[in-house]
Order: structure tokens, then sequence, then C-alpha cells
């Protein structure tokens, strides 16, 4: 009887262990950066229809290499996300309420940490006993997707949101998953309330 409890608590044990490894695993993955900022004068409230800003509405283009299909996969995700929320989309930008923008980047970051190794040596330290130390090298790049917002009527400025996460090499081979995350997160404040 104990043996059999023992074991039970051990497999108890194993699982937790999976289930927090797995959960960290996922937050690390899915960490992004999403903030926004709006006019407070604005009332968001008379939006019903919407348009892009030009037909080619990605605006800027920073330093990362950028597929040909992104801007169409933002553009899918955008008018799928804003119909969602119940904005008619309309093909004449003058017939709009508001016109949306985007813009992305990216920027190649190091990061470098030092750390000390593990003790070489006997058992005992000593002053004047040479330290050792490590040091992790790593390159990554984060990317940041940008989503503007402007008034018809005004032509001003209304609402910005953007995103920033590091990008993976599987963000690269498979960006539609990520552009629409991304895409609803920045867009999950607006209209903002």
């Amino acid at each position: 009887m104990q043996i059999a409890k023992r074991v039970q608590t051990a497999i108890s044990l194993i699982k937790l262990a999976c289930v927090a490894t797995v959960t960290l695993a996922l937050s690390a993955c899915s960490s992004m950066t999403v903030e926004s900022d709006f006019n407070a004068g604005t009332d968001f409230s008379s939006y019903k229809t919407f348009a892009f800003i030009s037909d080619k509405p990605l605006l800027t283009v920073y330093n990362a290499p950028i597929s040909p299909l992104f801007e169409g996969r933002v553009m899918r995700a955008v008018q799928d996300d804003l119909s969602a929320k119940g904005y008619e989309f309309v093909d004449d930008r003058e017939n709009a309420d508001f016109v949306v923008s985007f813009s992305r980047g990216g920027r190649d970051e190091l990061r470098v940490s030092n750390y000390p190794s593990q003790y070489r040596g006997p058992t005992t330290w000593t002053w004047g006993a040479p330290y050792y130390t490590e040091v992790d090298v790593t390159n990554y790049t984060e990317g940041t997707l940008a989503i503007d917002i402007f008034d018809v009527a005004s032509r001003a400025p209304v609402w910005h949101g953007w995103a920033v996460k590091t990008l993976y090499s599987e963000d690269r081979r498979n960006p539609t998953p990520l552009i629409n995350d991304a895409v609803e997160a920045i867009l999950e404040d607006f209209p903002p309330q």
C-alpha cells in the first residue's frame, strides 16, 4: 500500500512539473507587449464604416526583411477584426468614417549575460583563487507592428496602437498566426473605452 501511494505521489509531481514547464514555455513564446494611444476628444461611437488609407496602407518599412505578402496578410487581419467588431468596410475612402494604415519595424538586439561558472578546483575556496565567468551572447530581432486610425472628416490621427515581440524563426517561416494575433491584440483596445 505504501509503495502505491509513493508511486501515485511521484506521478502527480511529474504531471505538475510537465504542466508548469508547458505553461512557462507558452508564456515565453507568446510574450507580446501591446500599447495604444488616442485623441480623447474623438467621438468613437459615431464611427460605423472604415477603409484603408490607400491601396498600399503599409506606410513604413524598417530594416528587417519583409515578404511581399506581409501587407495583404495584415490588411486581411485588420479587415476581419474590425468587421467582427461591427464596422463596415467600404471601398471608397471618402465615404468611410475612418481610415486605417499600418507600419512595421524590426530591430536587431544583442543580449549579453555574464555569470560565474561553477566553481572549479579544490573543495574550499581561498582568497586569490581564480574566478571564472561564463558569457552568453544572444542575437535576436524585436519586431513592431503599429496600426493607425485617422478620422476622414478632420483628416487627423485619432488612434494609434502597437505591439512589440521578439521574433523567432517559426514566426518568419509562418507569419500569418503571429500577424493575426498581433492585429487582434492591438485592436482589442479599439475603440477606446
